[in-house]
C-alpha cells in the first residue's frame, strides 16, 4: 500500500526546502561578494572579464537574487503559492518557473516582470551613478586588476627564483 503526502504537507516541505536555499543563499551573499567569489573563479582560470561583461554579470545575479527572494517572500504570504500555480497563470510548463527562479534561465525583463506579476509583487527600478571605486554596493571591496595581479605574481616568481 502506497502512503500518500497531503498536498499541504507537501507545499509546506517545498518551501521549507525553497526557505532554506535562500537563507544559506542570503548567509553566502553577505559572506562571499559577487566580486570577491568573481575575482577567484577568473584568477583560478586566468581570464579576464573586461569591465562591461562584469558589469553585466553581476547585474543579473542580482536579478536573479532578487527573483528568489521575492518568491519566498510571496510564498510566505500565500502558503498556496507553487511554482505549479504560476506556471498555470503564466500559460508555462512548472520546470520553465523553475529556471527562471532556481537558476535564471531565461530572465528577460518580460519573464520577470511576468513573474512578478504571477507573485502578485511590485518593482521598483532605479538608476544611479556608480563611482569607479566601488561596483558592487557599500560593503564591497574595490575591484582587482588581475593583469596586473598576474604580472605581479610572475615578477615576484621570477626574483624569487633568481635569488
Amino acid at each position: 500500500m502506497q502512503l500518500m503526502m497531503p498536498r499541504v504537507l507537501k507545499n509546506l516541505i517545498y518551501m521549507l526546502v525553497i526557505v532554506i536555499s535562500v537563507l544559506l543563499y542570503e548567509i553566502e551573499w553577505h559572506l562571499v561578494s559577487p566580486s570577491s567569489w568573481m575575482e577567484s573563479y577568473r584568477m583560478s582560470f586566468l581570464f579576464e572579464l573586461d569591465p562591461k561583461s562584469e558589469f553585466v554579470s553581476d547585474g543579473v545575479e542580482k536579478f536573479r537574487h532578487e527573483i528568489r527572494k521575492s518568491y519566498v517572500e510571496a510564498c510566505e504570504k500565500d502558503p498556496e503559492l507553487s511554482q505549479a500555480k504560476i506556471a498555470e497563470e503564466l500559460g508555462v510548463n512548472r520546470s520553465v518557473i523553475n529556471r527562471r527562479i532556481n537558476d535564471g534561465a531565461n530572465l528577460t525583463l518580460r519573464s520577470i516582470l511576468e513573474l512578478l506579476w504571477a507573485m502578485d509583487r511590485d518593482y521598483v527600478f532605479e538608476t544611479f551613478e556608480r563611482k569607479d571605486d566601488v561596483t558592487h554596493g557599500d560593503n564591497c571591496p574595490p575591484r582587482v586588476n588581475v593583469a596586473s595581479a598576474n604580472s605581479e605574481i610572475k615578477t615576484q616568481n621570477m626574483s624569487f627564483k633568481l635569488s
